[in-house]
């Protein structure tokens, strides 16, 4: 078989392959989902994401410790700080009106001013406090 002048022996043969047929291979040659440099990338952007959550809902956690009256504290579970949103879990809608009525009278101006990260609002939602194992 004759080398084509770049010394690349499947050149000719690759500019014969029909153009319907050329869109198959390139779909095929597509990256590797699986790339390692990619990869690496996302986990250290994942990373920094978890570093940044983690610190935020540490701080509001702090904050609850802090600020929330005692009765609702074993009845409550903080469950994400995202967006300025902070999100809780009470055992039953009564709790919740109890959360509901500490906010209003104070409570959430006490998570503000605590709190590095902004604080716009406090979201509950009945659902079950226990934490998993």
């Amino acid at each position: 078989m004759a080398r084509s002048p770049e010394g690349n022996s499947r050149s000719p043969a690759r500019a014969q392959i029909p153009p319907e047929l050329q869109r198959v291979v390139q779909f095929k040659a597509r990256r590797d989902p699986l790339n390692r440099m990619e990869t690496g990338a996302d986990f250290t952007r994942l990373a920094r994401e978890l570093r940044a959550s983690n610190r935020q809902m540490g701080n509001a956690a702090e904050a609850w410790q802090t600020h929330a009256p005692e009765s609702l504290r074993d009845s409550v579970r903080l469950e994400s700080f995202k967006s300025g949103v902070l999100t809780v879990v009470v055992d039953n809608a009564a709790t919740g009106f109890a959360l509901d009525r500490a906010l209003r009278g104070g409570l959430l101006a006490d998570l503000r001013t605590h709190c590095k990260a902004t604080l716009a609002r406090v979201k509950h939602r009945v659902g079950s406090v226990d934490q998993a194992p």
